[in-house]
């Protein structure tokens, strides 16, 4: 979604060209591709795919709305086991009749209902807490330490947290709650002022006021080896030369 103008092809072709090894694409790019043929050009490429976006949305007024939640992780399950990606990332959903605290119950449901079928698929499923400004439309999950929280009490290998710094950085528990976090992603992008889209204004890497470089290395100090995304959702970036911005993200990764 940094580069939102470009089909799953060119995603591949880009990627490649610039010399970054492996990509997180989203739900609705693959399908619109076809699952099976995207992991075909992936393989003929030479990358890897780190994880796929997004499943969860967990929260609803009915209870038809929260089994059309877990039916949809569940095909989102099979899609990343297809596809080849070992996370994927939870969003979780959104406050509902202005209850945080039901909101949350009906997650760790949701999540509790979905997690045999990951384990199946050998797919580890991500809670990704987001920023608190996206607790209405979004995710009612809002801190490292919920994200936490609910990984401990469930207690599953298939189940962790992605962390995007976008979304924790402010923290003042950071450092405590990333060294007890079971890590499965870690995702870069910078903050950014004015914030003018508060779903679309992220930064790229160095732009902003974000300690990347500290964040990386706190995750690594921590135990996390894994692959490092970058995700910037930003109606600025969406706008400008995809193949220049792709190439900007290698530089500035680098430069991290």
């Amino acid at each position: 979604m940094t580069v939102p103008r470009l089909d799953f092809e060119q995603l591949v072709e880009v990627a490649a060209r610039a010399g970054i090894p492996a990509i997180a694409p989203w739900r609705e790019v693959t399908r619109a591709y076809g699952i099976r043929r995207a992991r075909d050009l992936v393989e003929r490429a030479g990358l890897a795919v780190t994880s796929l976006c997004r499943a969860g949305m967990f929260t609803s007024e009915t209870a038809a709305g929260r089994q059309e939640a877990v039916d949809d992780c569940r095909l989102a399950i099979d899609e990343a086991h297809e596809l080849g990606a070992p996370v994927l990332p939870l969003v979780c959903g959104p406050v509902v009749d202005k209850d945080p605290r039901g909101s949350r119950a009906m997650i760790r449901d949701g999540i509790e209902r979905i997690i045999e079928h990951a384990a199946q698929a050998s797919v580890v499923l991500g809670i990704e807490p987001l920023h608190p400004m996206l607790a209405g439309d979004r995710s009612i999950i809002t801190s490292l330490g919920e994200a936490n929280g609910i990984c401990g009490s469930i207690d599953h290998p298939n189940l962790g947290v992605v962390i995007d710094a976008y979304n924790v950085w402010f923290d003042p528990d950071l450092d405590d709650e990333m060294m007890r976090s079971p890590c499965v992603g870690l995702q870069l992008a910078d903050w950014v002022v004015p914030i003018r889209n508060h779903t679309a204004a992220r930064g790229m890497p160095g732009d902003g006021c974000i300690d990347l470089s500290g964040f990386v290395h706190r995750a690594k100090e921590n135990g996390y080896l894994g692959p490092i995304e970058v995700e910037v959702i930003s109606e600025r970036w969406a706008a400008e030369d995809p193949e220049r911005v792709v190439q900007l993200v290698a530089e500035r990764f680098t430069a991290l």
